[in-house]
């Protein structure tokens, strides 16, 4: 796919977050001479608008004249929009164009315009880039709209590793084990996936292409070779090994190779999670008894405990660096997802007891978090807002769905 920028010019208007949310109404694509497919545009234009009510930034206007130029783009005003996102698609050659354009509906300046260019099999990821451009323009940083979710389901009787959109849409099997896979992970340069399978018998650890192409093994150590994370330049990884008898944490290469061991716990010391900047691991440890997340320096130093109450686990440390999300329950309670502030200590709870709330991931912009839940009477993918508002479901595949992960 081709990306093109010629204007880009900053809004008089500002943002205020704290306060409001932005008014952008979303006309309609015109389509332009012949070869675009029919529904083609409303495609378009439903994914972008889907991609930015998903940001939770925008107050979005739907329903208003097509802009075919500044007279229409300042009819937008009367409906209670600031700027107005509009466009053409149409067909060159092979390849579908789509122009897209922001236009203040004070002035009629525009504001942003950005060319994409694609296969039509591509004509959603077409949109999700202009989606991109859409909030990096009022924001400063990209969407995430492009990214990835991996997770295993188990609508074929068996737990299998899937793949798809941030969206749930285009969701895709990548093995046929017919057996367990568990806890994939997506690298963060969006290419590779590791998991755990069962299906040589013991918990043995993989690894495939986003495409499903490429599998090999990486680890067939004796006991449990799970819960891998990938480090930051997605060259390695930490993951739990039992080879040498209690489940430790150590850190390997693509090859399969160990290249050093973390942890040496006379218990269990599992679900490891790289800082953002490579130099931390956090993880969960029995080591006081009962589950608690623990953070320490690659090189062994600095190790302490970050939680206070028991049955803490899956931690996943978020893209900015400043805060922790894990589980926390058991027993008599329901497993709840919260969050910690590194630094501060300072804990807050995101969900509250409707069923169970597992294995937490963050969007790679760190504004929304992905969890497993059973709420609603089986294990399905909801997401929230980092501060736990805006809980809803997302994913609605046949069977459940499990330990979940997103990355780029």
């Amino acid at each position: 796919m081709g990306t093109r920028v010629w204007s880009a010019e900053q809004a008089d208007i500002t943002l205020d977050r704290s306060r409001d949310k932005f008014n952008l109404g979303i006309s309609d694509l015109i389509s332009e001479g012949k070869g675009v497919a029919s529904g083609t545009p409303d495609t378009i234009t439903s994914t972008i608008a889907g991609d930015l009510k998903f940001s939770s930034i925008f107050n979005l206007i739907e329903k208003g004249p097509l802009v075919r130029g500044r007279n229409q783009a300042l009819e937008w005003k009367k409906l209670g929009s600031d700027v107005v996102a509009s466009g053409l698609i149409k067909k060159s050659g092979e390849q579908l164009v789509i122009i897209a354009r922001l236009t203040d509906t004070s002035s009629g300046k525009e504001l942003l315009a950005v060319e994409k260019k694609g296969p039509p099999a591509q004509v959603r990821d077409l949109a999700h880039d202009v989606s991109n451009d859409i909030v990096k323009y009022f924001t400063g940083q990209k969407g995430i709209f492009t990214s990835k979710v991996v997770f295993s389901n188990n609508g074929t009787g068996r737990k299998e590793l899937y793949i798809s959109d941030y969206d749930g849409r285009n969701t895709k099997r990548l093995t046929n084990d017919n057996s367990i896979v568990i806890l994939p992970r997506l690298s963060p340069d969006g290419k590779k996936i590791i998991f755990t399978s069962y299906i040589s018998g013991n918990p043995d650890l993989y690894i495939i292409n986003r495409d499903g192409t490429g599998r090999r093994k990486l680890s067939s150590k004796a006991g449990l070779n799970v819960s891998p994370s990938w480090a930051p330049d997605s060259q390695s990884f930490a993951v739990t090994l039992s080879m040498d008898g209690p489940p430790n944490i150590y850190i390997m290469d693509l090859a399969g190779n160990v290249k050093q061991r973390l942890t040496s716990n006379a218990g269990a010391d599992t679900a490891p999670t790289f800082a953002p900047d490579g130099t931390q691991v956090a993880y969960t440890s029995d080591r006081a008894g009962a589950p608690h997340i623990y953070i320490q320096s690659l090189d062994g130093s600095g190790m302490r405990r970050i939680t206070t109450a028991s049955h803490c686990d899956s931690a996943a440390w978020s893209p900015d660096g400043q805060s922790i999300v894990y589980v926390k329950g058991g027993g008599r309670d329901h497993f709840d997802i919260y969050s910690i502030e590194v630094l501060t200590g300072v804990e807050r709870r995101l969900t509250w007891g409707t069923g169970d709330s597992e294995n937490p991931t963050w969007a790679p912009d760190g504004k929304t978090v992905l969890f497993a839940s059973n709420r609603r009477g089986k294990y399905e993918l909801f997401v929230m807002q980092a501060d736990g508002t805006e809980q809803r479901s997302v994913f609605t595949n046949n069977g459940q769905s499990f330990t979940p992960h997103w990355s780029n």
